[in-house]
């Protein structure tokens, strides 16, 4: 066998290997069931986006780039971790909102209760310190472009991400962790995080 056949060969063999350590990327059908409800979304093979119950889908992505990312790998300081659940009538920002108090009850610590608003945002605190009966998480709430009440819960400095809930439609309802470092505009990233759940269900 001459030197050229033999490199060749060799190309084609690297070639093949390549082609089976990097499947090609295909999109893979999910249904969420939660009693009657039904919803089918499109997740690319490469996301592996599992459901962790029927009526619940895990997602991931880089933000600002929107990029999607594989749920399964270790969090990052650029990242939204997120899920998506199915039921029908009051997410859980509109209950906390209707169940929280008018002020503070230091007989109930760990009631939420308004505290006014500061820029465009309803302001819920909560999770009273037991020494100093000084709240130690803050609820910002607001209405999106949607219609939909958003609330971004601080858990505290201990965190190092907010927690945001929102209705997405009637049957549809996604909690998704912010890395802190990726800042306080609530407003922007609940609108992007949004679009892009949208863009993972099936018409």
């Amino acid at each position: 066998m001459s030197f050229a056949s033999r490199c060749c060969g060799i190309l084609l063999l690297l070639l093949l290997a390549c082609s089976k350590s990097e499947p090609a990327n295909t999109i893979e059908e999910i249904e969420l069931v939660d009693g009657a409800l039904t919803r089918k979304f499109l997740i690319p093979s490469t996301v592996k986006s599992e459901t962790s119950v029927p009526s619940m889908l895990n997602f991931s992505l880089q933000y600002p780039g929107m990029a999607a990312r594989n749920w399964r790998d270790a969090p990052r300081a650029d990242e939204i971790r997120g899920q998506i659940m199915l039921g029908r009538g009051q997410g859980r920002t509109e209950w906390l909102v209707a169940n929280a108090a008018s002020k503070i009850d230091t007989t109930k610590p760990g009631r939420l209760y308004r505290d006014g608003t500061s820029e465009g945002f309803d302001i819920y605190r909560g999770m009273l310190n037991k020494k100093t009966m000084k709240p130690e998480s803050t609820l910002y709430v607001f209405r999106d472009v949607d219609g939909h009440l958003v609330g971004v819960n601080d858990p505290g400095s201990w965190s190092v991400n907010y927690v945001a809930w929102t209705k997405i439609d009637l049957d549809m309802e996604i909690r998704y962790h912010i890395a802190k470092p990726l800042g306080n505009d609530f407003v922007t990233i609940n609108r992007a995080v949004k679009k892009f759940v949208r863009s993972l269900i099936k018409q």
